[in-house]
């Protein structure tokens, strides 16, 4: 609540202010998950996660690579698009919002307990596998700890679109079950809004000054590890140990 609520006041202040006062705010509210004495190490990094997101979207909107209808269609799209991801589709080469289509909030609601339910019944596994010294499940259900929830997060902001009139995009399209590859993870399924905001801030910019695609796709994924890098510092044990190895991760997909 408190880091969407920060980005809120961000999107108000990109909308109406200057570049120099929206930067400098972004670099407040990235700090703020470090000053915060937050008491389990999961809230932290909950918080820079979503901090992150909206620095980067503020960043999205000031250099004019966020979709013109984002803009265009008012002030309620403008904060939609900073604080979570809308369905565009392009219209006389433009884009304009695609309406959220008649129940989606109710499927929403509906979206959102199944994810919850989910995320318990994950918690609850991982717990009985590290009693029983089942490393491999643990780990396992673990990922699916991190799947359902961070779908939690991103579903509870698609009910929020949908009851506000707007469609939201799919963000998570199966990962962990219907994934293919490597790129059709990273590039069709997971955390789709993350893989739009890098792909239209990063990757496309770089290409368009004749970057070889390889190079810009490391690029995106560089910056993707050094994103999780600062999102997973706050809640580190030891953070001297612990620093590189996102980065490294990211690098290697």
């Amino acid at each position: 609540g408190l880091s969407c609520s920060a980005n809120g006041v961000l999107a108000l202040l990109v909308r109406r202010h200057g570049s120099v006062l929206v930067l400098g705010l972004c670099g407040l509210l990235l700090a703020l998950p470090f000053a915060v004495p937050y008491t389990y190490p999961i809230s932290a990094s909950a918080h820079a996660l979503v901090a992150f997101i909206g620095a980067w979207k503020a960043a999205d909107m000031l250099a004019g690579t966020r979709p013109q209808a984002a803009v265009a269609s008012g002030d309620l799209a403008y904060f939609a698009h900073m604080l979570s991801t809308v369905e565009f589709r392009t219209e006389n080469a433009g884009t304009v919002l695609v309406a959220a289509a008649p129940g989606q909030w109710r499927r929403q609601l509906a979206d959102v307990a199944a994810r919850y339910a989910g995320l318990a019944v994950a918690a609850s596994l991982r717990r009985a596998f590290a009693t029983i010294g089942a490393t491999s499940l643990e780990l396992y259900s673990e990922v699916w700890c991190i799947y359902t929830f961070l779908s939690l997060f991103t579903s509870t902001f698609a009910t929020a679109l949908a009851v506000a009139g707007y469609q939201p995009q799919v963000v998570f399209n199966s990962p962990l079950l219907r994934t293919t590859s490597v790129s059709d993870f990273w590039g069709r399924r997971w955390n789709l809004l993350i893989h739009g905001l890098f792909r239209r801030s990063v990757f496309q910019p770089l290409r368009r000054r004749g970057c070889p695609a390889w190079a810009a796709g490391a690029s995106a994924f560089a910056i993707s590890g050094l994103f999780h890098e600062y999102a997973f510092a706050p809640g580190q044990p030891n953070l001297a140990a612990s620093t590189g190895r996102c980065l490294a991760f990211f690098l290697a997909q």
